[in-house]
């Protein structure tokens, strides 16, 4: 696991207790994905990419009853979460991995699914790629993730001021589009979407990006508060599918 990726399970390690409270749009986006969730046999086997806290998790056991599921996730906090509270079935396994390196059978899963992870990839359209290496024959890789055009409220105020964010640059996503949404939230201020980030541990910077200022900063966010007193924020969401 290399620095950043650490760094990134560090994030969502410490923000499991506080995960649930604060994750709206996963939660929005994770009852969206789920209406793309194909029939499948009672006995199929299934991996779910990037479990959390178990959010997109127990839509997935909601809908495939007596199936096969396999959780993973790079935070082995999260998975812990999920062993004391884990109520699904006997037919479920934790796995702590890489979702970027899976370390499970090539060909072996009906399907693979996953809610918002795709993004923390060191490269997002490969990884997604290497998820088909996992399918049976017809099997697929159903998945939610960032689009090109998220946070342009946040992007705007800083470009006011001729500064760069910290976010990462999202490419376009292979795979079939099955639906692509624009969700605006209203956070009220900067502050409270910033820490709205932090208490999802979805706050760890691109690794391109070079710290400004604290004067700086502080310039571009009091323009994003005047300029948007709601503190609205909109999120570019992509729902695509992968079929082999």
């Amino acid at each position: 696991m290399n620095k950043r990726k650490s760094e990134i399970a560090t994030a969502f390690g410490k923000a499991a207790q506080s995960y649930d409270n604060s994750a709206e749009i996963q939660k929005i986006v994770s009852k969206k994905l789920s209406q793309f969730f194909p029939p499948l046999p009672s006995n199929a086997n299934i991996l779910e990419i990037g479990c959390g806290t178990g959010i997109t998790t127990k839509l997935i056991y909601e809908r495939y009853m007596g199936a096969n599921i396999y959780l993973s996730d790079i935070a082995t906090v999260t998975l812990i979460k999920h062993k004391e509270r884990l109520l699904y079935g006997k037919n479920t396994y934790l796995i702590n991995m890489d979702g970027e390196k899976p370390a499970v059978k090539t060909g072996h899963f009906d399907l693979c699914i996953s809610s918002m992870t795709l993004q923390w990839l060191d490269n997002p359209v490969q990884g997604a790629l290497n998820l088909k290496l996992l399918l049976k024959n017809y099997g697929q890789v159903i998945y939610a993730t960032l689009g090109q055009d998220f946070f342009p409220e946040w992007k705007d105020a800083f470009t006011k001021h001729g500064l760069r964010t910290g976010l990462i640059q999202m490419p376009e996503m292979p795979g079939e589009t099955l639906d692509r949404q624009k969700i605006t939230i209203a956070y009220g201020n900067a502050r409270n979407f910033l820490n709205s980030l932090k208490r999802t541990g979805a706050n760890s910077p691109s690794t391109k990006y070079k710290p400004h200022s604290i004067r700086d900063i502080a310039k571009a966010v009091q323009t994003f508060n005047k300029t948007n007193p709601t503190g609205n924020i909109t999120w570019d969401i992509v729902f695509k599918k992968l079929t082999v």
